[in-house]
């Protein structure tokens, strides 16, 4: 007997299919995270993702009272959020300056003494070069 809600693998083809397999860990663990698996849903056979059955059945672990699954699913919730808050922070910053208006050179003065001059660039603030300040 079947749980509900259970994986079951789809065909996902094998080295001796012809294909050599993965090259590396890194796309083994990618390849698995988006093979097809088929999962029931209220009656209704679907075919999703690997990753995405593994968080719907971690999800109803955590609604089902699992305290462990409970505190992995708000930590991945909090880390998705603050990605998305630092995304749209980053999307607001202010465009660089035009080439147009030549380079602006910043002078960062230490209290206890020298400086640092910069320049802003499109990539950011970078070190002051010869030309940058020539006329």
């Amino acid at each position: 007997m079947r749980r509900k809600g259970k994986a079951e693998h789809e065909s996902a083809g094998s080295a001796s299919d012809g294909d050599a397999g993965p090259a590396n860990l890194a796309e083994l663990v990618q390849n698995e995270l988006h093979r097809m698996v088929r999962v029931n849903d209220g009656g209704t056979s679907l075919s999703i993702p690997a990753v995405q059955a593994v968080l719907r059945s971690h999800i109803q672990s955590a609604i089902a009272g699992d305290v462990a699954a409970q505190r992995s699913v708000m930590a991945l919730a909090g880390r998705l959020l603050s990605a998305e808050l630092a995304c749209a922070a980053e999307a607001e910053k202010t465009p660089p300056v035009p080439a147009s208006l030549g380079p602006r050179v910043i002078r960062f003065v230490n209290p206890q003494g020298g400086h640092r001059d910069m320049v802003l660039r499109p990539k950011g603030l970078v070190p002051v070069d010869e030309h940058d300040c020539a006329d």
